[in-house]
């Protein structure tokens, strides 16, 4: 299975971004049967289908969300980042367990479901984590890892269970279609005080050699490109034949370069949106140094979009393609809505039972408690 993140992200609903993990599902998950159950030494649940959850894995996730909170080794520390939270070590199990049980329902279900992962992505995905993180390195990559309680294979193991639940998604919740009325909603919820969507038109040179550093001749033919679009005039079409003769990506290359509307979540890279982001309306940027080679954007036009443009009739009058954007992204706000909601009833479907909280955890000691 190849699939790329198609809707809006589902990354960090796996083990490794734990406090997205943990928070995920908001207050609301309870013990059923919390102080009356007899499960048996070291499980901390069971549920429907014989499945258990044990203690001493739901104790190393929570040591990894504290290693991740920089709080090992102070407890007081520990205790004011957990009450910042609104949690207690009490319900951090609780959601931890709620958590886990999810996760193995919605692998279990995407298993019988024929859906299968791809080998070949898990480790392009792991390639990916190293060189953002150690630069490739192997050593410092581990030892990075080891800093969150986490090692190369838990990543492979992470990986490989968000390309399921991904696909399982996107299998058992269909996208939403909104209504007008529900992309004013969103819009006024995601831009209350207005905002500025600036239509950016992106071109990133073809590397003029296989090299990790972008060359001096690659600086020279960037350069003088970006000169040459100033002398004759920036409009589409010069830029789109520049992407053409000389662009890298063949997407871009169909697109003539043009991205869209910047709604904080196009497809580029660090340097490049920080280009987007100093470049006037009407001009284009330098070139900037992008990956192993230059690239440069060119922002034609915006669109101001005030408070008080906030409802259908006056999202109406927005710019044809801006108006598809912003229905997208409430489409995938609403679907994400709807995930949750589908997670949520396996976990109540599963008829959870978890035991009462034993004592002498490691994330329960606290200053309180040592006070």
């Amino acid at each position: 299975m190849a699939h790329a993140l198609r809707r809006s992200g589902l990354r960090g609903v796996g083990g490794f971004a734990l406090a997205a993990l943990l928070l995920a599902f908001g207050a609301g998950c309870s013990a059923a049967g919390a102080g009356a159950s007899t499960l048996g030494e070291g499980v901390a649940a069971v549920y429907d289908g014989g499945g258990q959850v044990a203690e001493d894995e739901v104790t190393a996730y929570i040591g990894a969300y504290r290693a991740q909170s920089g709080t090992e080794g102070d407890d007081a520390a520990w205790e004011a980042y957990l009450a910042e939270r609104h949690l207690t070590p009490e319900l951090l199990r609780e959601k931890t367990i709620r958590q886990l049980v999810i996760d193995a329902v919605a692998e279990q279900r995407a298993v019988e479901a024929g859906i299968s992962v791809d080998d070949e992505e898990i480790e392009a995905q792991l390639d990916a984590m190293k060189d953002s993180l150690a630069f490739g390195d192997d050593a410092i990559f581990e030892e990075t890892l080891q800093l969150y309680g986490r090692t190369a294979d838990d990543m492979r193991a992470l990986y490989a269970h968000e390309a399921l639940l991904e696909e399982l998604l996107e299998q058992e919740v269909p996208l939403p279609q909104p209504t007008e009325e529900e992309v004013a909603a969103y819009v006024a919820q995601a831009y209350p005080s207005g905002a500025t969507f600036k239509h950016v038109y992106y071109f990133h040179l073809a590397a003029s050699a296989e090299s990790d550093e972008p060359s001096y001749d690659d600086l020279v033919l960037a350069q003088t490109l970006l000169n040459d679009l100033k002398e004759e005039g920036l409009t589409p079409e010069h830029f789109a034949a520049v992407v053409d003769a000389y662009g890298e990506s063949e997407e871009l290359r169909a697109r003539g370069g043009d991205l869209g509307y910047d709604l904080g979540e196009l497809p580029v890279s660090v340097a490049a949106q920080n280009a987007i982001d100093a470049t006037a309306v009407g001009e284009v940027s330098g070139a900037f140094i992008d990956d192993a080679s230059y690239g440069f954007v060119w922002v034609d036009s915006a669109y101001d979009l005030s408070a008080d443009q906030e409802d259908a009739a006056s999202l109406a009058a927005l710019p044809e393609e801006l108006q598809e954007t912003l229905t997208k992204k409430a489409a995938e706000a609403l679907w994400q809505e709807d995930c949750q909601e589908y997670l949520s009833k396996l976990y109540e479907d599963s008829q959870v039972d978890i035991a009462p909280m034993p004592e002498g955890l490691p994330y329960a000691t606290t200053a309180a408690n040592n006070g």
